[in-house]
Protein backbone atom coordinates (compact mmCIF):
# COMPACT_ATOMS: atom_id res chain seq x y z
CA UNK A 1 0.00 0.00 0.00
CA UNK A 2 1.28 3.40 -0.82
CA UNK A 3 1.28 6.45 1.66
CA UNK A 4 1.05 9.84 0.46
CA UNK A 5 4.48 11.55 0.73
CA UNK A 6 3.18 14.80 2.75
CA UNK A 7 1.25 12.67 5.61
CA UNK A 8 2.67 13.35 8.90
CA UNK A 9 3.11 11.16 11.92
CA UNK A 10 0.33 9.90 14.13
CA UNK A 11 1.87 11.80 16.99
CA UNK A 12 1.85 15.14 14.46
CA UNK A 13 -1.75 14.79 14.05
CA UNK A 14 -4.23 16.78 16.10
CA UNK A 15 -7.43 13.98 16.66
CA UNK A 16 -5.55 11.33 18.25
CA UNK A 17 -4.49 13.55 21.12
CA UNK A 18 -7.77 14.68 21.44
CA UNK A 19 -9.32 11.75 21.67
CA UNK A 20 -6.14 11.00 24.09
CA UNK A 21 -6.91 13.82 26.38
CA UNK A 22 -10.61 13.08 27.06
CA UNK A 23 -10.18 9.72 29.02
CA UNK A 24 -6.52 11.69 30.28
CA UNK A 25 -8.29 14.51 31.83
CA UNK A 26 -10.79 12.10 33.42
CA UNK A 27 -7.32 10.29 35.11
CA UNK A 28 -6.04 13.42 35.94
CA UNK A 29 -9.58 14.47 38.02
CA UNK A 30 -9.84 11.23 39.59
CA UNK A 31 -6.67 11.65 41.10
CA UNK A 32 -7.01 15.16 42.51
CA UNK A 33 -10.58 13.78 44.33
CA UNK A 34 -8.56 11.03 45.04
CA UNK A 35 -6.13 13.23 46.97
CA UNK A 36 -8.74 15.37 48.37
CA UNK A 37 -10.38 12.69 50.30
CA UNK A 38 -7.79 11.78 51.36
CA UNK A 39 -6.45 15.05 52.88
CA UNK A 40 -9.58 16.61 53.86
CA UNK A 41 -11.06 16.13 57.27
CA UNK A 42 -14.65 14.86 58.13
CA UNK A 43 -15.61 17.15 60.87
CA UNK A 44 -19.00 17.60 59.57
CA UNK A 45 -19.63 14.23 60.21
CA UNK A 46 -20.19 13.24 63.99
CA UNK A 47 -18.52 9.32 64.92
CA UNK A 48 -21.26 9.66 67.98
CA UNK A 49 -24.32 10.35 65.76
CA UNK A 50 -26.40 7.12 67.43
CA UNK A 51 -25.49 8.96 70.73
CA UNK A 52 -26.30 12.59 69.73
CA UNK A 53 -29.85 11.24 68.24
CA UNK A 54 -30.88 9.87 71.78
CA UNK A 55 -29.52 12.80 73.75
CA UNK A 56 -31.78 15.10 71.25
CA UNK A 57 -34.88 14.52 73.82
CA UNK A 58 -32.57 16.04 76.68
CA UNK A 59 -31.93 19.20 73.95
CA UNK A 60 -35.48 20.04 73.38
CA UNK A 61 -36.44 20.36 76.83
CA UNK A 62 -34.11 23.26 77.12
CA UNK A 63 -36.29 24.41 74.24
CA UNK A 64 -39.41 23.75 76.13
CA UNK A 65 -38.28 25.58 79.42
CA UNK A 66 -37.49 28.40 77.75
CA UNK A 67 -41.22 28.78 75.85
CA UNK A 68 -42.81 27.93 79.59
CA UNK A 69 -40.65 30.83 80.79
CA UNK A 70 -41.25 33.09 77.98
CA UNK A 71 -37.26 34.11 77.35
CA UNK A 72 -36.46 36.47 74.58
CA UNK A 73 -33.39 38.02 73.31
CA UNK A 74 -32.24 40.95 71.62
CA UNK A 75 -28.59 41.09 70.41
CA UNK A 76 -26.70 43.41 69.32
CA UNK A 77 -23.21 42.48 67.36
CA UNK A 78 -19.89 45.12 67.12
CA UNK A 79 -18.78 43.20 64.59
CA UNK A 80 -14.88 44.83 64.30
CA UNK A 81 -14.44 43.89 68.07
CA UNK A 82 -16.23 40.60 68.32
CA UNK A 83 -18.23 41.79 71.09
CA UNK A 84 -21.81 40.86 71.60
CA UNK A 85 -24.61 42.70 73.94
CA UNK A 86 -27.53 41.63 75.08
CA UNK A 87 -31.17 42.72 76.25
CA UNK A 88 -32.46 39.69 78.36
CA UNK A 89 -36.54 39.49 79.45
CA UNK A 90 -38.38 36.64 80.76
CA UNK A 91 -35.82 35.26 83.72
CA UNK A 92 -33.02 37.08 85.96
CA UNK A 93 -29.83 35.54 85.31
CA UNK A 94 -26.10 36.64 86.19
CA UNK A 95 -24.66 35.25 83.34
CA UNK A 96 -25.36 33.47 80.15
CA UNK A 97 -23.61 31.57 77.21
CA UNK A 98 -23.81 32.54 74.05
CA UNK A 99 -21.77 30.33 71.11
CA UNK A 100 -21.60 31.01 67.35
CA UNK A 101 -21.25 27.93 65.28
CA UNK A 102 -20.07 28.21 61.57
CA UNK A 103 -22.23 26.04 59.48
CA UNK A 104 -19.24 24.45 57.36
CA UNK A 105 -16.33 24.69 59.50
CA UNK A 106 -16.30 23.72 63.26
CA UNK A 107 -12.94 25.06 63.66
CA UNK A 108 -14.25 28.72 63.36
CA UNK A 109 -16.89 28.05 66.01
CA UNK A 110 -16.65 30.57 69.12
CA UNK A 111 -17.96 30.87 72.20
CA UNK A 112 -18.10 33.56 74.84
CA UNK A 113 -19.42 34.15 78.73
CA UNK A 114 -21.61 36.97 78.96
CA UNK A 115 -21.71 39.01 82.54
CA UNK A 116 -24.32 41.48 83.75
CA UNK A 117 -23.18 45.04 81.65
CA UNK A 118 -22.12 47.59 84.71
CA UNK A 119 -24.96 45.04 87.21
CA UNK A 120 -27.69 45.88 85.36
CA UNK A 121 -30.68 43.22 85.22
CA UNK A 122 -31.07 42.29 81.86
CA UNK A 123 -28.54 43.53 80.21
CA UNK A 124 -25.57 41.55 79.48
CA UNK A 125 -22.01 41.89 76.81
CA UNK A 126 -18.83 39.39 76.26
CA UNK A 127 -16.46 38.73 73.54
CA UNK A 128 -15.72 36.35 71.27
CA UNK A 129 -12.56 37.72 70.39
CA UNK A 130 -12.32 37.96 66.85
CA UNK A 131 -13.79 39.55 64.43
CA UNK A 132 -17.04 38.67 62.92
CA UNK A 133 -18.74 38.14 59.84
CA UNK A 134 -20.91 35.80 57.66
CA UNK A 135 -23.19 33.24 58.85
CA UNK A 136 -23.56 31.56 62.05
CA UNK A 137 -25.80 29.49 64.26
CA UNK A 138 -26.29 31.48 67.50
CA UNK A 139 -27.11 29.67 70.96
CA UNK A 140 -27.55 31.18 73.99
CA UNK A 141 -27.83 29.45 77.32
CA UNK A 142 -27.86 30.21 80.83
CA UNK A 143 -24.89 29.11 82.75
CA UNK A 144 -26.72 26.18 84.37
CA UNK A 145 -27.28 24.55 81.29
CA UNK A 146 -31.19 24.33 81.89
CA UNK A 147 -32.65 26.70 78.68
CA UNK A 148 -31.44 27.87 75.38
CA UNK A 149 -32.16 30.06 72.87
CA UNK A 150 -31.66 29.13 69.08
CA UNK A 151 -31.58 31.10 65.61
CA UNK A 152 -29.40 32.20 62.73
CA UNK A 153 -27.77 35.60 62.27
CA UNK A 154 -25.70 36.74 59.28
CA UNK A 155 -23.11 39.29 60.24
CA UNK A 156 -22.76 42.19 60.39
CA UNK A 157 -26.43 42.71 61.25
CA UNK A 158 -27.94 45.98 60.54
CA UNK A 159 -29.78 46.74 64.34
CA UNK A 160 -30.85 44.09 66.84
CA UNK A 161 -31.32 40.50 66.21
CA UNK A 162 -33.99 39.01 68.42
CA UNK A 163 -34.34 35.43 69.70
CA UNK A 164 -37.19 33.92 70.18
CA UNK A 165 -37.32 30.62 71.60
CA UNK A 166 -38.10 27.72 69.08
CA UNK A 167 -41.21 25.96 68.41
CA UNK A 168 -41.24 22.42 69.60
Amino acid sequence: MLEPENQKPWYRQLWPWILIAIPGSSVIGGVVMIYLAITGSDHLVKDSYYKDGMAINRQLDRDILATKLGVEASIEFDVMEGVIFVILRGVDEYGLVAELFHPTDSARDLKSTLFRENGEKGMFQGSFGAPLDGRWYLELRDLDNEWRLRGRVILPATGAVVIKPTAV
